[in-house]
C-alpha cells in the first residue's frame, strides 16, 4: 500500500494527486460545474500502487473531521473489502495502527462488532468494517459514507456480487450520503457494465506512442510530461476516475517498467493504468461482449407459446451450484435470460430458488412457463453412487415445485465438442446473453483452462449441456459440421449409450426415494 500521508507528532500531513483532489472536492461540496447531476457515487479505478487504499483511509479521517464540525450526533461510516482476510490485513490493521496506536484517537473493537470509535473531538464517529462478499453483513447500518475497497475483485474463491452494490446504495439513502469505491480492474464484471460504462468519466492517461517511447527509453518523465486528462459526460450521478499507478508521487516508477515485461499491452493497461481494456476470452473465443451481450426484452405475449425454454444445471458437488435459463426463439436464436448460482445449500433450497427464478422470468420477460428440457450432468468423478443419489434428490425436489415431472434429458457432456458448439453459436450471434446475467458474462473471462478443478465455468457448463445435446441431434442449429473443428474429434466419442446407462442408474435411485409410481423422468 503506497502511503500518501505521514504522521508528524500528533498531526497527519498528506499530499494528494489530481485524481484524489477531485474526489475530496466533491465530498466537500465543491463539485466541478461540468457535471450535469450531483455526483453521489464515485469509483476510483487505478493502477496497482496508485494509492487507492491509503487514500481511502485518509479520506475516512478527513470526512470525520468535516462532518463532526458541521453537526452533532452519531456519524456512521461503513468500510468494505472483498473478504475479512483483506479487510483485517490491509485496512483494519493500518487504520488501527495510525488512529489507535500512534495518534490514540479512538478504540477498535473486534469480532463481532468490527468497529472503530473515535474519541475526543471526534466523539460519536463510528467506522464499521464489513465483508463485501456477503451483502447481508452490511444490512442494518445507515451510513453517512460508504467506502468499498477493491470492489471489482474477482477470483475463483472470492468475488464481490452485484447485490453488495445494491445494498450499499440502500445504506446511504436515509442520510443522503456518498458511496465511494476503489479498485484495480480485474475482469469485465458488473462493476464495468453497471457502473463504469454508464458513468461520467475523468481519465488520466497517455497516448500509446508516448507509452511505447517511455518504455523503450525507460523514461518516467515522458509519462508525467505528456499525461492528459479526458472528461466524458453522462446523464448520471456516477463518476469513474481512472488514473495510472505513476500518478501517485510515492509510486516507484522503476516497478512500472519492470512490470511491463510480464504483461501483454491490454493486461498492462488494466493493471497499471486502471483502464478497462478489451479482454480476450481464453476458451470462448467466439464471444464478443458488444455483440453477444444484449439489453433484456419482453417476449411478445402472442409469441410466448412459440418459444422453447430449457434449464441447464451444473451440480458443482464441491463448487457453486448453477442453473441457467435458456430460451430458443422461433427464428432459432438462443437467449440466456436468467441464472441462479449459489453455494452452501442443499437441493431443497436450490429447487425452490429455481422455481422462484423461473416465475420471476415469466413475470418480467414472458419467459415460457413450460420447460422443454432439463439438462444436467455431474461429470467425471462426480458420477459416484453418492452423487447419483444427490442428483436424484434434486429431481425429487424440483418435482415438488413443478407439480409433476420435468423432462430431464440425457446430455452430451463431452467438453471439446460442447465448447466448439458454444463458440460457433457465439460467433454467429445465435447465442445471446441478457446483460442481467452477471455470473454468465463474468465466467467468459474467468474460464482459462479446460478440466481444472477450480475453474469458474459453472454457468457455461450448464449452457453447454443444453446446446451440445440439441445441436448433436438437430444439425440445423449449427452453420456447419463442427467435427472438423475439434482436434482429435471422432463421432464415436459421443457416447449416448454410456450416458443413457448413467441416467438409467439415476432413475433407479429416483424410484427408491419417490416410489415406483413416480415414473421415469429421464429420457
Amino acid at each position: 500500500m503506497a502511503d500518501l500521508f505521514q504522521i508528524i507528532g500528533d498531526e497527519i500531513r498528506y499530499t494528494l494527486h489530481p485524481a484524489q483532489s477531485v474526489v475530496l472536492n466533491i465530498l466537500y461540496g465543491n463539485q466541478p460545474k461540468v457535471f450535469k447531476n450531483r455526483i453521489k457515487e464515485i469509483l476510483l479505478s487505478a493502477g496497482t500502487g496508485g494509492g487507492k487504499t491509503s487514500f481511502g483511509i485518509l479520506l475516512l479521517y478527513l470526512l470525520a473531521q468535516r462532518l463532526r464540525g458541521q453537526r452533532d450526533g452519531i456519524i456512521d461510516f461503513l468500510v468494505l473489502a472483498p473478504d475479512y482476510k483483506r479487510l483485517q490485513g490491509i485496512i483494519i490493521d493500518k487504520f488501527v495502527d495510525v488512529f489507535a496506536s500512534k495518534l490514540q484517537m479512538g478504540k477498535y473493537t473486534g469480532q463481532p462488532q468490527y468497529r472503530f470509535s473515535f474519541g475526543g473531538a471526534l466523539e460519536g464517529v463510528n467506522i464499521y468494517f464489513r465483508n463485501a462478499s456477503d451483502p447481508h453483513s452490511i444490512e442494518g447500518i445507515h451510513a453517512d459514507f460508504v467506502w468499498a475497497d477493491e470492489i471489482g475483485f474477482h477470483s475463483t474463491q472470492v468475488k464481490v456480487p452485484k447485490k453488495t452494490y445494491q445494498v450499499m446504495k440502500d445504506r446511504i439513502r436515509q442520510k443522503d450520503g456518498y458511496l465511494f469505491m476503489t479498485t484495480t480492474p480485474y475482469i469485465h464484471n458488473w462493476v464495468y457494465r453497471d457502473f463504469v460504462i454508464p458513468s461520467n468519466k475523468i481519465i488520466y492517461t497517455v497516448d500509446d506512442e508516448v507509452l511505447q517511447q517511455a518504455i523503450e527509453l525507460k523514461n518516467p518523465e515522458l509519462l508525467r510530461k505528456y499525461l492528459k486528462k479526458q472528461i466524458l459526460l453522462a446523464n448520471s450521478e456516477k463518476l469513474t476516475i481512472i488514473f495510472p499507478s505513476f500518478l501517485n508521487p510515492t509510486y516507484p516508477v522503476e516497478n512500472f517498467f519492470t512490470a511491463k515485461e510480464d504483461w501483454d499491452i491490454e493486461g498492462f493497461k488494466m493493471r497499471f493504468f486502471g483502464l478497462w481494456t478489451e479482454q480476450k476470452p481464453a476458451i470462448l473465443h467466439g464471444f464478443k461482449e458488444k455483440e453477444n451481450v444484449i439489453e433484456p426484452f419482453i417476449i411478445p405475449k402472442d409469441e410466448q407459446d412459440k418459444w422453447q425454454a430449457y434449464l441447464g444445471i451444473d451440480f458443482g458437488i464441491d463448487q457453486p451450484f448453477a442453473c441457467v435459463f435458456l430460451a430458443k426463439s422461433p427464428s432459432g436464436i438462443f437467449y440466456v435470460m436468467g441464472e441462479y448460482v449459489q453455494s452452501g445449500y442443499d437441493n431443497s433450497v436450490h429447487a425452490k430458488q429455481i422455481k422462484i427464478m423461473h416465475q420471476k422470468l415469466v413475470e418480467r420477460f414472458n419467459y415460457p412457463t413450460d420447460i422443454a428440457g432439463v439438462y444436467a450432468d455431474p461429470s467425471g468423478s462426480a458420477r459416484s453412487v453418492e452423487n447419483q443419489q444427490n442428483v436424484a434428490s434434486l429431481i425429487k425436489e424440483l418435482a415438488k415445485y413443478y407439480g409433476g415431472e420435468l423432462p430431464f434429458k440425457v446430455p452430451i457432456s463431452r467438453v471439446f465438442y460442447g465448447i466448439s458448439v458454444l463458440n460457433q453459436l457465439l460467433s454467429s450471434r445465435k447465442l445471446l446473453i441478457f446483460n442481467t446475467c452477471d455470473e454468465t458474462i463474468s465466467e467468459v473471462y474467468e474460464w482459462e483452462t479446460i478440466g481444472g478443478s477450480h475453474e469458474r465455468d459453472h454457468c457455461w457448463d450448464a449452457i453447454r449441456y443444453i446446446l451440445a445435446t440439441l445441436s448433436y441431434f438437430d444439425k440445423s442449429i449449427l452453420n456447419h459440421d463442427i467435427s472438423d473443428d475439434v482436434e482429435g474429434f471422432v463421432e464415436k466419442k459421443i457416447d449416448t449409450k454410456g450416458d443413457a446407462f448413467y441416467y438409467q442408474t439415476l432413475n433407479e435411485w429416483f424410484k427408491k426415494i419417490r416410489g415406483n409410481n413416480g415414473g421415469v423422468l429421464i429420457s
